[in-house]
Formats: structure tokens, sequence, C-alpha cells
């Protein structure tokens, strides 16, 4: 049977006032309220403070009238909360307090990095002092139109979903009364380019490579490799005749010794079958390197790190791109 007796202590006390009304004014007499809200700190602590709103003027309105208005202005602000957020609670406190130790340990270590980036730079920086009771719709929706205008959809569509999480989370332990970012409209974006190398384009690109960036292309283009898989290939990957093991892949995002990752589970390492051209290709390739090491990297750089896939491009592909026929 469940003890009771202690959950009293760990609930919220409940708060129902009714506040008071006094005459104010030397020529002109105005019915004044006054009431108490609760408000809560970044370091937990709660302090009372004074409210003071005016009700109308005195002629006219019979004092149970405005009692009536100031008991409805009480109602209102503290109808979701007993204790009312300080403006120090700003959306920049609220990740770096709250949703991100909350939630970064469960996203993937290979694209943590990145999703970390984006928050910080698109979702938080632009509102990171405004305190969370006043992030409004329109403010919201004015900054996501203005992104649509210069980015592409999938940053439109990122914003949106992130911005609405963290203020989910916010309404969730009650920093705020309601998500300005619930009925968020997606606004149109520039049009994505879809175009990809033809044939034609990939033969031509490998006739002007040669050694490791003709096997590098050759092996993307044919086994539908990512990138990141390619570039954590190991010599031991190549053991078996005819197949490849895909056991790793590389992170861009990582810091520089945590790049090569493995995949979550045994059921995600694959094996891809070689054609006959790849495979004397490679043979050639692994004869031809100087590093004999099992776990050395098939395709490394000067420091033996696996190759950086914007390096690769900048460096190696796009170059002979003038060199091309035709």
């Amino acid at each position: 049977m469940m003890d009771l007796r202690g959950i009293g202590r760990h609930m919220p006390k409940a708060r129902h006032q009714r506040g008071f009304v006094e005459e104010a004014g030397k020529r002109v007499k105005q019915w004044i309220g006054h009431y108490f809200v609760y408000m809560r700190h970044p370091n937990e602590a709660e302090k009372r403070l004074h409210r003071e709103v005016r009700l109308g003027p005195r002629a006219g309105i019979p004092k149970w009238k405005a009692e009536e208005k100031l008991q409805g202005i009480i109602d209102k602000e503290t109808a979701t909360v007993n204790v009312v957020p300080s403006p120090e609670y700003t959306i920049r406190w609220f990740w770096e307090q709250r949703y991100r130790p909350m939630n970064e340990p469960a996203w993937k270590i290979s694209s943590r990095p990145k999703t970390v980036r984006f928050i910080e730079h698109y979702v938080v920086t632009p509102f990171a002092d405004v305190p969370l009771g006043e992030l409004d719709r329109f403010a919201i929706q004015k900054h996501l139109n203005n992104l649509a205008k210069e980015f592409s959809k999938s940053v439109v569509t990122k914003f949106r979903v992130y911005i609405k999480a963290i203020l989910d989370e916010a309404l969730e332990q009650d920093f705020i009364a309601k998500n300005p970012a619930r009925k968020l409209d997606t606004p149109e974006t520039r049009e994505q380019c879809h175009r990809a190398l033809i044939v034609e384009e990939i033969r031509e690109m490998l006739d002007v490579l040669t050694g490791r960036d003709h096997l590098a292309l050759h092996m993307l283009s044919v086994l539908a490799l990512r990138p990141g898989e390619l570039f954590a290939l190991r010599r031991n990957d190549c053991d078996e005749p005819g197949r490849l093991r895909i056991d790793e892949s590389v992170s861009e995002e990582m810091e520089a010794n945590k790049r090569v990752v493995r995949p979550k589970t045994a059921a995600s390492i694959a094996y891809v079958w070689l054609p006959r051209s790849i495979q004397v290709e490679l043979s050639y390739w692994l004869a031809q390197m100087p590093d004999r090491r099992p776990d050395a990297f098939l395709f490394p750089s000067h420091k033996g790190t696996p190759i950086n896939l914007n390096n690769f491009l900048n460096r190696n592909l796009k170059p002979r791109k003038r060199h091309w026929p035709g």
C-alpha cells in the first residue's frame, strides 16, 4: 500500500488569492487593485512580488465590480502556474540548462555536433535573451519567413521542428503557459537543386583521374557507398575475396580523433559485392600502399587519418573539371 504521508511536502502549495481594491488619486479617484505573484529564479529561489493594476474610475464603477475585475486578472495570470518564471529564464538559459542536458545524450553520436550547432545558430541565437514568457508566435513566424528567403526547405523545416520541441519542453516544465510555435506556417522556400552527374560525366571524370582518386570515385559510383563509408575503409575490410566489409563510417562533424564511428549493432555491419573491374584495381592499390598494417585506412590523408570529404572534393575532384573533355 502506498504511503501518502510525505507527498504533500513535495507538491507546490496552492495559492488562491482575492487581492484587495482601494481608492487612489487626488483629483480623479481610481480603483487600484493589488495582488501578488510568486516568481521562480534560475537558482530555484522563489520570491513574492507585488502587482498593482488600475481597474477604472471610481465614479460609475461600484467597488464590487472593481473586485470582480481584479479577480479576473488574478485568475488569468495564475490559472496555469502557481509560480511565474523570472525574466532571467531566456531561451538561451533553457537550452543550456534544461533542454540540451536532457536530450543530447539520446541523439546519434555522429550527428550530435551538427544538431547542436544548428540549434544554437538558427534557433537559440536569434532569440537568445528573450524571456520565454515574452516569445510570441508573430516573432517566431517572422523569423521563419526570413529564413525561407535565404535558405533551403531543409533549414526551414529543421528550425520549425526544433523551436517547437524546445518550447514543448518549456511548456511541460511549466516555464510557459502555451507553446507559441505550435501552429507555425511553413513558408515557401527556394527551389532545391537535385541534379546528379550522369553516366557520361562520371566517365569523363574517371578518364582524367588516376591512382587513389580514380579508385575512390570508381567505388563511389559503382558500389553506391556513402562517402563516410568509403573513407572509413581499412585494409582488413578487403580480406575476403570478391566482397567488401562495411563496418565503420567517417563523420565530418566529430572531433578529429573521434571521426570514425561504428554502427550501433552488429546487424548494421554489411558486405558489398565487388565487380571484377574494381577487384583488379583495388588489388593493385593495396599492393602499392606503403602502410601495410591491417587497420590502415584504404584512403589515408598525409597524416594517416581518413580523408576529409570536403578536402577530397575541393583539392582532388573540382580542380580536374577544367580538364574534362568538351
